[in-house]
C-alpha cells in the first residue's frame, strides 16, 4: 500500500518527487497520457483520475454553456441542438483521451485487458448517436395521427433509455473493477507495480 499522500514532497529536476523517490500519481498520469502498457495500483490511478474527472466536469460545464447560449441567442433550435451533441461529444472524446491509458494500466493490475474499458464506451456513442437521432426526429414535422410514427418515436426513446441503462450498468462494473485491488503476483502485463 502507499503512504503517498503522507509522505513530504519534494521538488526535483523532473518534476514533484516523494521523498521515498516515487513521482506524483498526478505528475506521473500525465507524463504517462499514451503509456497503455504496464500496472498501476490504485494509489497511483485514483488522485490521477480524480483529478482529470473534477478539472472536466468543470470544463465541460463552462464550454458547454457557453456555446448552447450562444446557439440558444441565435434563435434557432438547430442550432442549439448540434451546439449541445458537439460539446457532449468533443467532452467525452477529450475524457477518454486523458485517461485512456491510465484506465487500461489499472485494469492490466487486475490482471484484465484493457480492451474491457472499450464497452463503456462504445455504449456511450450508440446511446449519443440514438440521442442525435431522436432529437432530430423530434424537430421534424410529424402529423400527430399517424400511428407508424408514433411507434418509431416510442421504439427510438426505449432504445435510447435502453442503451443508457446498458451504458450505466457497464461503467459501474468497469469502476468496480478499477476499484478491486492489483493481482499480488507478476501477470502477463509485467511485475507488480512498485
Amino acid at each position: 500500500m502507499s503512504d503517498w499522500p503522507n509522505r513530504r514532497t519534494v521538488r526535483s529536476g523532473q518534476g514533484f518527487m516523494t521523498s521515498g523517490g516515487t513521482m506524483n500519481p498526478i505528475v506521473r498520469g500525465f507524463k504517462k497520457l499514451a503509456d497503455f502498457k504496464g500496472r498501476d495500483r490504485r494509489s497511483q490511478f485514483w488522485p490521477y483520475a480524480g483529478v482529470v474527472c473534477a478539472v472536466w466536469f468543470v470544463l465541460q460545464g463552462v464550454v458547454g454553456n457557453l456555446v448552447m447560449f450562444t446557439a440558444m441567442a441565435s434563435g434557432d433550435d438547430a442550432n442549439f441542438v448540434i451546439a449541445f451533441i458537439g460539446t457532449m461529444v468533443a467532452g467525452v472524446l477529450l475524457l477518454v483521451c486523458l485517461l485512456a491509458a491510465a484506465v487500461s494500466r489499472r485494469l492490466h493490475d487486475r490482471g484484465l485487458s484493457g480492451l474491457w474499458a472499450l464497452i463503456p464506451v462504445g455504449l456511450l456513442v450508440a446511446m449519443m448517436s440514438g440521442f442525435g437521432l431522436l432529437f432530430q426526429s423530434l424537430g421534424e414535422e410529424v402529423p400527430t395521427n399517424d400511428p407508424a410514427a408514433d411507434m418509431s418515436f416510442v421504439f427510438g426513446f426505449l432504445s435510447v433509455m435502453l442503451g443508457n441503462l446498458l451504458y450505466m450498468a457497464s461503467l459501474v462494473t468497469l469502476i468496480v473493477f478499477l476499484c478491486l485491488k492489483g493481482k499480488a503476483d507478476p501477470n502477463r502485463y509485467g511485475l507488480e507495480p512498485a
